[in-house]
């Protein structure tokens, strides 16, 4: 691990602290950081119950494999006013799936949810301040008023922190943005740490929703989505008809 670009320090290399036992999450969730940025090395130990708790979850692809990555073909866009962008497609994905979560809580031994439970997270403020709205304005969330206690925030806001169920919303749907985005060091492509952090926050349930084109552009991504078509948690758009919206090729 000592040797992998993301654990870089400046302290002598001879001397290497490794956290090798998970007590957070279902393997299946931590399988693809733990084979990019910790040589395999990580061991599950955290509670059966805990980590299986959606295991059975009806709305899952495949039964036993907590992980879905929903492909959704949207538009990153801005405000006149704001260099912030949202995907309103990916923002009624994550609130489709909030609704599946509330309309079967404390069904087929599922437990009641709080919003303590959930957080949402996604690269940009425009996307966060969107999905809080959009939370809020949903007529079948109404029926939950926790919902608008859901934390939502920037992958740096859960550094450190672990709920059940994590959802991630990518946003970016263009080619030419990749660049932009590596250039000034945003979103999920610049960065395998936002990825790693992003991925491994939750314990029982792991919900990502992007473009599969866009994001396969990425090695890292590439992996982590191959790895839920592989394990038939790949749901949404077909993967082999997508065009993106500026994609030359």
């Amino acid at each position: 691990m000592k040797y992998n670009d993301l654990y870089k320090t400046s302290k002598d290399a001879r001397y290497v602290t490794k956290l090798l036992r998970n007590y957070r999450s279902h393997a299946a969730i931590v399988k693809i950081p733990n084979e990019l940025f910790y040589d395999n090395e990580v061991q599950e130990f955290a509670d059966k119950l805990d980590r299986e708790t959606y295991c059975n979850w009806k709305h899952l692809p495949t039964e036993g494999f907590p992980v879905i990555f929903h492909g959704v073909i949207g538009k990153g866009e801005r405000e006149a006013n704001s260099p912030s962008y949202f995907n309103v497609a990916e923002i009624q994905v994550i609130v489709d799936y909030l609704t599946k979560l509330m309309e079967t809580q404390e069904k087929n031994g599922l437990p009641k949810l709080s919003a303590k439970d959930i957080c949402i997270i996604a690269p940009y403020r425009k996307q966060v301040e969107k999905i809080q709205k959009a939370l809020k304005a949903s007529v079948a969330l109404r029926q939950w008023p926790e919902v608008k206690e859901i934390k939502v925030g920037s992958v740096e806001a859960f550094q450190g922190d672990e709920r059940k169920i994590i959802m991630v919303s990518t946003v970016r749907s263009s080619i030419n943005s990749i660049k932009m985005d590596k250039d000034f060091y945003i979103g999920f492509l610049s960065n395998p740490k936002r990825f790693n952090v992003a991925v491994t926050r939750a314990r029982s349930l792991l919900i990502v929703v992007g473009n599969p084109e866009i994001l396969t552009k990425d090695p890292i991504w590439e992996k982590f989505i191959s790895y839920c078509v592989k394990e038939k948690g790949y749901r949404g758009c077909d993967q082999k008809d997508v065009e993106s919206e500026d994609d030359p090729y």
